[in-house]
C-alpha cells in the first residue's frame, strides 16, 4: 500500500508547491501594483497640484522608530491619506529618521516634507 501511495503523495506535494508558488507570486504582484504609486516630487514641478502620487514625509525620531510610528502614523499615513486620497489620489508615507539621516535625506532629495517633532 505504501508503494502505491508514494507516487500519489509526491504528485500532491508537487501540485501544492506549484500552487503555493503561483499564489505567492500573484499576491506579491497585486501588493506591489496596488501600493506602488509614483512619488509626487518626481512627477510634478513646483506650483502644480499633486494628484495620484505618494507624498513622503520625514520626521525626527528622537525616541526611536517604534515610538515615532506610534505617535505619527495615525496622523500622516492614516488621517492625511484618508483625507486626500479621494480628492487628490494622494498617499502619505512617514519615515522615522535619526538626526543625521535628516540631513542625508534632505541632501539626497528623498523627501517631500520634513518635520522635527517638539
Amino acid at each position: 500500500l505504501k508503494a502505491r501511495l508514494q507516487p500519489i503523495a509526491s504528485l500532491v506535494c508537487t501540485m501544492a508547491l506549484r500552487w503555493a508558488a503561483t499564489s505567492a507570486a500573484v499576491v506579491l504582484g497585486l501588493f506591489i501594483t496596488a501600493s506602488a504609486s509614483p512619488l509626487c516630487r518626481e512627477l510634478y514641478s513646483s506650483g502644480e497640484t499633486w494628484r495620484n502620487c505618494t507624498v513622503e514625509v520625514g520626521g525626527l525620531a528622537i525616541q526611536g522608530p517604534d515610538a515615532f510610528r506610534a505617535q505619527w502614523n495615525s496622523t500622516y499615513q492614516d488621517y492625511l491619506t484618508s483625507r486626500f486620497r479621494r480628492s487628490h489620489g494622494l498617499t502619505f508615507v512617514a519615515h522615522p529618521l535619526t538626526f543625521n539621516e535628516n540631513f542625508d535625506f534632505v541632501a539626497a532629495k528623498r523627501l517631500d516634507f520634513i518635520f522635527s517633532n517638539p
